[in-house]
């Protein structure tokens, strides 16, 4: 049975989880959940294609654990296919490609 919180004690535990980073015990915590993060989530950059094709290293876990950047801007103008995303066109020289997702 899942019980919907109240604004209180949503407050409540907002207050709890901000005391808890304020100490030596929540330093530790956020410092394990970087490391998972990072052990979890790869960032990639990609620059100087012309190609209509960006290969990762690494195979997301799925297609929507992907967050594809093109020159800043958030994009879903693309398809993935194992660790290949394919762009409708030709990329620029100057295009710069951002991507984060789960997988490995």
């Amino acid at each position: 049975m899942i019980t919907k919180l109240t604004e209180g004690e949503v407050l409540q535990i907002d207050n709890a989880m901000t005391a808890l980073q304020n100490t030596q015990l929540g330093a530790k915590v956020n410092e394990i959940i970087d490391a998972m993060n990072a052990s979890i989530f790869t960032n990639e950059t990609f620059t100087g294609s012309t190609t209509d094709t960006t290969v990762l290293t690494k195979t997301p876990v799925s297609a929507t654990a992907i967050l594809v950047f093109l020159n800043g801007a958030p994009t879903h103008d693309y398809t993935l296919a194992g660790k290949t995303i394919t762009w409708p066109a030709n990329l620029e020289a100057d295009d710069i490609v951002d991507v984060s997702y789960a997988g490995g």
